[in-house]
């Protein structure tokens, strides 16, 4: 049985078996965000926007440090396990192209979100015009921060995770041509039952080059700069992080 992307089964594993990413990244983000005067108080709240938000591990980190979290994602089953663990942090379901993001004083978009397209898609989403909603919603000095795979040589291959109850064999595949990653994932995971369900999921991201990703980062009115962790957390091969911040008018 194919799901759509991040159905119960693969939302459970992402939340046990791979929230690690985010765990680890969250005390560098936070650090960021102070860095650039980004540090809530009591008489300055502050609002960071997580598009694409998970399991909601980097929104608990947010609301435990004092900001207001707000939380999107495209997985009906992601948002329920989001809510259940960042419960301050206000969620909803949505995909980016119609999500009405809030104002805000920082975005935030961990794990190459910004690159997935949806089912059936025939292209990616622009990422300019994504740059430029982001950017009408955040105050000079604001910070939109991301990640993403850059072009390389391609990447083909199989791996294989299992953890208590559960198992994913992923088939990774890269068209150079056309720039689109493509994963297949065969999930394998146990029933309150006992019993083993099996179900696939095909998910696809489209690959950007470095200088494309800062020219129209530029051209929504960011300054940027890019890094290879987010503090002591490091980047998967290939990846690079983005941390864009908006020019004053």
């Amino acid at each position: 049985m194919t799901t759509p992307l991040y159905g119960p089964d693969l939302a459970a594993i992402q939340h046990t078996g791979f929230s690690g990413f985010s765990r680890g990244a969250s005390k560098g983000l936070l650090k960021i965000l102070a860095d650039a005067g980004l540090k809530p108080s009591a008489s300055r709240p502050l609002r960071v926007v997580d598009l694409g938000c998970g399991d909601g591990t980097w929104l608990k980190a947010l609301t435990n440090a004092g900001y207001e979290a707000v939380g999107m994602d495209a997985s009906p089953s992601l948002v329920k396990i989001a809510k259940h663990i960042a419960p301050k942090a206000k969620i909803q379901r949505a995909t980016l192209a119609d999500f009405a993001i809030p104002s805000c004083d920082a975005v935030t978009a961990l794990g190459e979100v910004l690159a997935y397209l949806a089912p059936g898609a025939a292209r990616a989403r622009l990422l300019g015009h994504l740059f430029r909603r982001i950017a009408r919603k955040l105050p000079p000095g604001g910070l939109l921060i991301f990640d993403l795979i850059m072009a390389g040589k391609a990447m083909n291959y199989r791996s294989s995770h299992k953890g208590p109850g559960w198992r994913i064999d992923v088939q990774l595949s890269e068209n150079l041509r056309t720039r689109i990653l493509t994963r297949h994932v065969a999930i394998q995971r146990k029933t309150k039952t006992g019993t083993v369900r099996k179900t696939t999921e095909v998910h696809r991201q489209r690959i950007f080059g470095r200088a494309e990703v800062i020219t129209a980062l530029r051209a929504a009115g960011f300054t940027v700069k890019t890094a290879q962790a987010y503090g002591t957390q490091p980047m998967l091969p290939r990846r690079l992080a983005f941390i864009a911040r908006k020019r004053a008018e």
